[in-house]
């Protein structure tokens, strides 16, 4: 049974467009558990927020996952190989790399991704608030997949063009701007004020496992098959962008979980108390004004200038009393 809506709780929170529809992943497990599992009860509210904890935490691992491969493969791209090497046939470098400015072509390739992420956040944190965080996320992770794919299937296809591999920077750093504005976002709609530092603290060490997981990955391919180094990162990521479009639940409200209830009816409360103060000392002031022809501000004003001066008053006295005694002796 769903919780009952509080007055007003559809208001606090705009809803941004027309997809903000229960996800079908979510929508399968809650007609297995009317039919197989009637007698399990939980927190509904605990089980979405262990969810959304986990998606997001993978969501923006692999994130990071994607971006380690090309700083592990550089080496083996510029050709630094032994006469060992060469004399078995492997290979040894790739072209445009192979050359002695692999070093300034890197760069390039670095700069292309950085500054391509740095513009395209404004975008997406702007973009984020006003579209469906679940496609937003998945469109992201599953096109960030394409392209780091797109990085490590030019080995296969034998492509040696430079702009290939920037064009595959900047839709990389185009796409991977979606995951930190979507994730934090999504975060923050659940897990409120209340605990965010504990959640936050946990939550953030998915910048650590997407690093030493993409480490991993690319140094487990690299002297093997350098094109797997990023075309497993693609996939992985490609995959959990799927998984989160089928059950990554966008808001609380979606599946009838309102967690703020409590705090909006004690909001309303202290907006009414307040508006009776309001009215109560508006009251008093006007029977003020009405018994004594003056206000709060009048009869304050009028005490104060008594207070200085009395005080006035006082200090005169006591000067002439001293000036008194000086003279009689």
């Amino acid at each position: 049974m769903r919780e009952r809506a509080p007055r007003g709780a559809a208001r606090t929170r705009k809803m941004s467009n027309n997809y903000n529809d229960v996800p079908l992943g979510i929508r399968l497990v809650q007609r297995l558990s009317r039919h197989c599992c009637t007698r399990f009860h939980a927190r509904r509210d605990l089980l979405y927020k262990m969810s959304v904890f986990v998606l997001t935490f993978l969501a923006y691992a692999c994130y990071h996952m994607s971006r380690k491969p090309i700083s592990v493969v550089k080496s083996v791209l510029q050709g630094n190989c032994s006469t060992i090497q060469v004399s078995k046939g492997q290979e040894c470098g790739y072209a445009p790399f192979d050359g002695h400015d692999a070093t300034t072509l890197f760069g390039m390739l670095d700069s292309a991704f950085l500054f391509t992420y740095a513009i395209a956040m404004f975008a997406s944190g702007f973009v984020a608030e006003r579209v469906s965080l679940r496609y937003f996320l998945s469109m992201g992770m599953i096109l960030t997949g394409v392209f780091t794919y797109m990085f490590g299937i030019a080995r296969t296809s034998n492509i040696h063009s430079l702009w290939y591999f920037i064009v595959a920077q900047i839709g990389a750093g185009i796409f991977q701007t979606t995951g930190w504005p979507g994730v934090v976002a999504l975060v923050g709609r659940w897990f409120g004020k209340s605990k965010r530092g504990l959640i936050f603290g946990i939550w953030n060490s998915h910048t650590s496992i997407g690093n030493i997981l993409g480490t991993l990955i690319a140094a487990h391919y690299v002297e093997s098959d350098w094109a797997l180094s990023f075309v497993v990162p693609g996939i992985i990521i490609a995959a959990v962008g799927f998984l989160l479009f089928l059950f990554l639940v966008d808001q609380p409200e979606i599946v009838g979980i309102y967690p703020q209830v409590g705090q909006q009816e004690r909001r309303v409360a202290n907006e009414s108390d307040e508006e009776q103060d309001d009215e109560e000392q508006v009251r008093h002031q006007d029977a003020l004004v009405a018994s004594t022809g003056y206000g709060y501000s009048e009869i304050v004003s009028a005490i104060i200038s008594v207070w200085f001066l009395r005080v006035a008053v006082q200090s005169l006295l006591l000067y002439n009393s001293r000036l008194t005694r000086v003279s009689l002796f």
